[in-house]
């Protein structure tokens, strides 16, 4: 029983023939090779569309760029809450125990830093707060305001300077002798109206002359 030609439909003489001449064999095997290219090798595991490239796993680059996304993603873990804010949300850089330098610095200044150890010996008596030449430690406002809070404690006044971000506090002696700076001896107090302040709360240009300001007023 005769065949017929694959590529013109020409019967085909001769065993294991499936082409009738030698220009229908090359045309069948081009044809064979295209049709081979575009069939599908696989389906796209993001859109099932068909892969019609050789060895590819996604049909296109933007379903390759989502599915790497994604796994980004299934991947990524849940930061622990901030160590002093609590906030999950980190800044760039900051993928430790701290959301931000902010907080770190904040963390080290009121735990574990140097402030912080002086501020453990000044009220368990071991530190006086007072200097060599009489007058008091520049910390002893700090530590009042962390303690106490940014406020007068005669009167609660805690009006946030406009120009300075803080609330214009010194440090006052309540027996009126500024070399006894232990935690009972001195109080926060309103220092809005003091007339060597006003001059310089008036030119932002010099608003950091005003942290002095805290070493010199007693």
């Amino acid at each position: 029983m005769s065949k017929l030609c694959e590529q013109c439909g020409v019967s085909v003489t001769g065993k294991g023939r499936r082409f009738c001449s030698n220009r229908c064999s090359l045309a069948g095997t081009a044809t064979q090779r295209a049709q081979a290219r575009r069939r599908p090798k696989a389906v796209c595991p993001q859109c099932g569309g068909r892969v019609l490239t050789k060895g590819a796993v996604h049909c296109s680059r933007a379903c390759a760029n989502l599915t790497r996304r994604q796994e980004a993603e299934a991947r990524r873990v849940e930061p622990a809450p901030c160590r002093r804010c609590g906030t999950t949300e980190r800044r760039p850089r900051c993928g430790g125990p701290y959301c931000s330098w902010e907080c770190f610095n904040e963390d080290r200044y009121e735990r574990t830093g140097t402030f912080a150890r002086w501020l453990a010996a000044w009220q368990a008596g071991e530190a006086s707060g007072t200097r060599e030449d009489g007058s008091p430690d520049w910390r002893v406002r700090q530590a009042l305001v962390l303690l106490r809070g940014q406020r007068c404690e005669m009167c609660g006044w805690a009006e946030v300077n406009p120009v300075t971000g803080r609330v214009p506090l010194h440090v006052d002696h309540v027996d009126g002798d500024r070399t006894r700076n232990r935690p009972a001896d001195v109080r926060l107090y309103q220092h809005l109206n003091n007339p060597r302040v006003q001059p310089v709360r008036q030119k932002q240009s010099r608003r950091y002359q005003e942290v002095w300001l805290r070493e010199r007023t007693t």
